[in-house]
């Protein structure tokens, strides 16, 4: 998306699809128009989040976010049981996970330390508390999302990791 307010967005696409958008709106007052109104405020925050939008250097974007991984990864990597490898952004892909480039750690069947469950317990209840992405239910390892990583906020992440996997 392009990162603008959580209420906004642009209907684009087959002009009788947006016709038919309409009957939501103005006069129809049965419709969900005036309930989901946007006001001028976020209009403004729309259009500014567009033309940032435009103006984005998406490759170093995707750069700056492989870096980061790329840190936590390195950080890890050499703690005994434990896989950290780059797992690279598909655009084309059908997969969330696959916008941007990602640490994934795996634990090894020798890994000495805390359960998985119990690494990302700890990284929560730390401070700061670290979010990481897991699917418990198909079995897939702990991954490291950089995209809403300010700078240096990779090197607190990779610490905290660091500091509970070698627990």
């Amino acid at each position: 998306g392009v990162l603008g307010p959580q209420s906004t967005g642009i209907l684009a696409g087959r002009a009788d699809l947006i016709e038919a958008a309409y009957a939501n709106g103005q006069p129809n007052a049965e419709g969900i128009g005036r309930a989901a109104k946007v006001c001028k405020e976020e209009i403004a925050g729309l259009v500014t989040a567009l033309e940032l939008f435009a103006d984005t250097d998406f490759d170093a974007v995707q750069a700056n976010w492989r870096a980061k991984a790329q840190y936590v990864a390195d950080a890890v990597g050499d703690v005994p049981g434990v896989r950290a490898e780059i797992i690279e952004a598909d655009p084309q892909a059908e997969d969330i996970l696959s916008t941007a480039p990602r640490a994934q750690i795996s634990l090894a069947a020798d890994y000495a330390g805390p359960p998985e469950d119990d690494v990302i317990q700890m990284l929560i209840d730390g401070n700061p508390s670290v979010r990481v992405l897991t699917r418990p239910l198909i079995d897939m390892p702990i991954n490291v999302i950089p995209v809403c990583l300010a700078d240096g906020e990779e090197e607190i992440v990779a610490q905290r990791l660091k500091e509970i996997l070698e627990a």
